[in-house]
């Protein structure tokens, strides 16, 4: 516990690093909503040299969390990404935040026993996934409760 309160890694941070932030008290959803509103026209995302901007990641993103919540879940509900790292992701991570649901990541290189567990674990009502995992996760499906 000296470690701790003494805190020797902050030696090694660079000037102008500072030891602590202060976070604003307020939801994900409502932090991004600032971006969307303060730089519309910038650029959320580019990938494979598409822009996509702010105004359009947040209409996308307003989309998806329309479709899961017409789907039935509810604030609070988990909702797991197994994913690559794709503008699809990220548009359904801040989907998933903004719709009041909780985001759990699963990591594209599990085997499908260990996307099982997680799920399992986790206890999420929904999973987003690729088409080339449907392999992987069809063995498991079944296994979920």
């Amino acid at each position: 516990m000296d470690a701790y309160r003494e805190k020797p890694w902050l030696k090694s941070y660079d000037k102008g690093v500072l030891p602590s932030l202060t976070y604003p008290n307020i939801s994900y959803g409502q932090l991004i909503r600032k971006a969307f509103d303060a730089v519309p026209e910038r650029a959320a995302l580019i990938y494979m040299g598409r822009e996509i901007t702010f105004r359009e990641f947040d209409a996308l993103t307003s989309q998806f969390a329309a479709y899961l919540t017409k789907g039935g879940l509810k604030p609070g509900d988990i909702v797991a990404v197994h994913s690559l790292n794709i503008p699809a992701a990220f548009i359904a991570i801040a989907g998933i935040q903004k719709a009041g649901f909780v985001y759990s990541g699963i990591n594209a290189l599990l085997k499908p026993e260990e996307i099982e567990y997680q799920l399992n674990d986790s206890g999420a009502k929904a999973l987003v996934t690729m088409d080339i995992f449907m392999g992987a996760v069809g063995q498991i499906v079944p296994k979920i409760q």
